[in-house]
């Protein structure tokens, strides 16, 4: 027909297991969909939106200047503990990205540039609870904890995909860093997983992401309930890999009754690490 879908709903979620790990990963999508502009506008009529649900995720305007929020206190406004300016598109700011107050009291969700004065509104971030369920970002990016929260949330649940109604409800869930779904924090997950998928009521793309799984399709199906035939891996072949080194991590822990001083141990180990490293035919 030609019509362009403009209305609001949760076309995708991206769960994370960790607060930082979201953080970091919605700077990078906030800085590629400010990129990819020109053809969501031509595929859709209008930018894409991006919201993020966690701990840090005000009710409403004015709730960001609570102290729990996470939001820097700034003189001219509350700095955004996740997002940074991505620049023009083209190139990248990455300076801080503020509220104003005279925004905040108006209730208009907008961030500016403390640098290139850029700023970023409604047609593209959703900064509150409040405006989530009114308007639904595109893509959501949600903790686990959150996901959880927000399915007994009857504030949270639209959203979430919960109730919307047929043709608009999220067609896609990424879950990153998957094989830190193990054991009892797996089983949790899981079963998570399975009651938003329940509350859904409709086919659910999953997408995992993880480097050091073992057997991935497995773990993906006891992850999400999907059936083990209906799961892909995707991994690079051999001749597609290119070796450029790797990273060693050292943990210590300190005994109190060994008489040892904990700071010239740890000294003294971090010396003798790269000293590991060395080829057996160097000096």
């Amino acid at each position: 027909s030609g019509i362009k879908d403009q209305s609001s709903w949760t076309r995708a979620l991206a769960v994370y297991p960790r607060t930082e790990l979201l953080k970091d990963q919605l700077d990078t999508a906030f800085a590629h969909a400010c990129r990819l502009d020109d053809l969501w506008k031509r595929s859709t009529g209008r930018s894409m939106t991006i919201g993020a649900l966690y701990g840090s995720t005000p009710t409403n305007a004015k709730n960001v200047r609570l102290p729990y929020r996470g939001w820097g206190k700034r003189s001219h406004g509350m700095a955004s503990p996740q997002m940074r300016c991505p620049g023009d598109g083209v190139s990248q700011c990455g300076a801080e990205l503020v509220w104003l107050n005279e925004d905040i009291d108006a209730g208009l969700e907008r961030l500016v540039c403390v640098t290139c004065r850029r700023s970023f509104g409604q047609d593209q971030i959703v900064l509150t609870r409040q405006s989530m369920q009114n308007s639904p970002p595109d893509l959501l990016f949600v903790t686990t904890e959150m996901l959880n929260r927000g399915l007994s949330d009857l504030n949270l649940t639209r959203p979430l995909g919960v109730d919307a109604p047929v043709g608009k409800k999220p067609r896609m869930m990424l879950l990153d860093e998957i094989h830190t779904y193990d054991g009892t924090t797996g089983a949790q997950a899981a079963m998570v997983l399975r009651r938003w998928h329940h509350s859904i009521q409709a086919p659910i793309a999953f997408v995992g992401l993880s480097a050091t799984l073992s057997n991935p399709i497995r773990h993906m199906a006891d992850l999400t309930g999907v059936d083990d035939e209906l799961v892909t891996s995707i991994t690079p072949d051999a001749d597609e890999l290119e070796y450029e080194g790797a990273e060693y991590l050292l943990a210590l822990r300190s005994d109190p009754t060994s008489g040892a001083s904990v700071l010239s141990t740890t000294i003294q180990a971090s010396m003798l690490l790269p000293r590991t490293q060395d080829e057996p035919t160097s000096r």
